[in-house]
């Protein structure tokens, strides 16, 4: 009993997706290409089609197929998304804005969406609205790194310590040696020298990680002077001068140092105090 083989838009569907979860996305692409033939309202096959041309970097196509998605409804998430997240891939901010815009309407709870136009809003140095959405994407998505790290940076920006510390914290026990946040929650604990001694083992730990960083070895003399360590301060500083002999920053806080040791600042490591040797001479 034989029976017609019956190909259909469906067909090319499935046998797309196949090609595509091989990452054959030109035989995936051709796959489409002929169900949309077939069918030519289909918003599977053409959402599909226009992932293969963003994925092989064909952005301008990718974008007509979206924008054709769009036509036949306005509202279509993956359309707006995918447009959206083009659009962000050759700056263009403001119309990748809007597009992912549409599609948290579309879907409230796409975690993905908020989370892309949470950096857009960062970019643009709307950290208000940067920390709402990326405060969405934090909450639907528990583990994630990168958008913990973001919103710590968005509260951080907008002045809010106690926030941006949670969410650096947040992003240290998913990875304990994240150096962006290491420093910057170091820098967070040494501000108006709050706790110097947690600040210095955090900022050490960023340096010890990314030891070619020279903010952070800068930033970490700084805390250690503060906390009277001059010694431990001038060797951070010698590292940085050593490669970069004429690094502002640095030449400035070593003569900051330096003049502190010549009116008698003595180091001692072991107490971590800095003893003034009371001398009624050198008193100005």
């Amino acid at each position: 009993h034989h029976g017609f083989v019956v190909v259909d838009s469906v067909t090319f569907n499935v046998s797309g997706d196949n090609f595509f979860n091989q990452g054959k996305l030109v035989l995936a692409s051709n796959e489409y290409e002929k169900g949309i033939r077939l069918d030519p309202r289909n918003l599977n096959l053409l959402n599909s089609l226009g992932v293969c041309y963003g994925e092989l970097g064909m952005l301008n196509r990718a974008e007509k197929v979206f924008k054709q998605v769009l036509e036949l409804q306005p509202d279509n998430f993956m359309a707006n998304f995918n447009l959206g997240y083009i659009q962000i891939r050759q700056k263009r901010l403001d119309e990748a804005e809007d597009m992912l815009l549409k599609a948290v309407q579309a879907n409230p709870a796409s975690a993905e969406a908020h989370f892309s136009l949470g950096k857009i809003k960062f970019e643009k140095k709307d950290y208000v609205n940067a920390a709402f959405h990326l405060e969405k994407a934090v909450k639907s998505r528990k583990s994630w790194k990168a958008a913990s790290r973001l919103l710590a940076e968005s509260y951080s920006m907008l002045g809010n310590r106690k926030k941006a510390m949670e969410h650096y914290k947040q992003v240290l026990r998913l990875d304990p040696e994240d150096p962006l946040s290491l420093h910057a929650l170091g820098c967070l604990y040494g501000e108006k020298e709050r706790n110097l001694e947690v600040a210095i083992s955090l900022c050490e730990k960023a340096v010890g990680f990314d030891e070619k960083n020279k903010k952070y070895r800068l930033d970490l003399a700084r805390l250690l002077f503060q906390a009277g360590d001059l010694r431990g301060a001038l060797a951070q500083l010698d590292i940085i001068l050593a490669d970069d002999g004429a690094n502002r920053e640095a030449v400035e806080l070593k003569r900051q140092i330096e003049d502190r040791v010549d009116r008698g600042g003595v180091i001692s490591r072991d107490t971590g105090d800095l003893v003034q040797l009371r001398n009624p001479d050198l008193e100005k």
